[in-house]
């Protein structure tokens, strides 16, 4: 893309300019594109592409660049990364109160879209703004949907952003997503503690049924309702531990 306030250059917002140089792809002044286009009407070559490349930015986003661009990010080699050994969005979740759930889901999807448009941070997202009226295209509006499935671990529409077309919008859609994984998680935790109570002697089932029999008295219809799954995988700890 030549760097020219005319023609399809003149098309292009800021935010297009600052993802074409997030992306490698910085604009070519006019003086070296025409400089480019001579030697290359020279050079009798079949297909020669005048572009001004940024191969740190490249090497930085090597999983995300089309193959095309990939044998120009020239990436040394280097020893396999040791696999992260923190919890995962979900588990980090679950632990957490709705508000707490609600506030980290809100500024994982300002922070995704503040890095797509080049912004500072989350603090420069309004969580109830448009994309569109923030800058968003069709382009960047998949790539925030990209971001958002890598940093969630949820497969997400490509239509993410224009079926919910705010910051807020997004986060809801995505604290109902985890919401149902957690619930699915829960149920295989209870149907493992139904196998074992199953295997168990008599006695200690017995001593097992009191326990849940008083678990199911404190955890009433109401709290059960606004408990997370981390809650209640607590009590059951606490209740169904091993006695000493």
């Amino acid at each position: 893309m030549w760097e020219v306030s005319t023609g399809l250059g003149g098309e292009l917002t800021d935010a297009d300019l600052r993802r074409m140089r997030r992306l490698g792809l910085p604009a070519l002044p006019a003086r070296d594109s025409l400089r480019l286009l001579d030697e290359a009407l020279d050079a009798g070559a079949a297909v020669v592409v005048p572009v001004k490349l940024d191969q740190a930015a490249l090497r930085a986003r090597t999983d995300e660049l089309p193959a095309l661009l990939h044998g120009f990010a020239r990436v040394a080699p280097r020893r396999a990364a040791e696999p992260e050994s923190g919890p995962d969005l979900g588990e980090r979740l679950a632990g957490l109160t709705g508000p707490e759930r609600d506030r980290l889901l809100l500024d994982l999807v300002r922070g995704q879209a503040a890095a797509v448009l080049g912004h500072g941070g989350p603090q420069d997202i309004d969580p109830l703004r448009g994309f569109l009226e923030m800058g968003f295209n069709s382009l960047t509006a998949v790539e925030l949907r990209n971001q958002l499935v890598g940093a969630t671990g949820l497969s997400l529409p490509a239509t993410l952003v224009f079926d919910r077309p705010t910051p807020s919008a997004i986060a809801a859609y995505l604290g109902g997503r985890f919401t149902t994984s957690v619930s699915v998680s829960l149920d295989e935790e209870i149907d493992k503690l139904e196998s074992a109570l199953s295997a168990a002697a008599g006695d200690e089932r017995a001593r097992a049924a009191a326990r849940l029999r008083a678990l199911a008295s404190q955890w009433g219809g109401d709290d059960l309702a606004d408990a997370t799954a981390q809650d209640l995988f607590d009590i059951l700890d606490e209740e169904l531990g091993t006695s000493n």
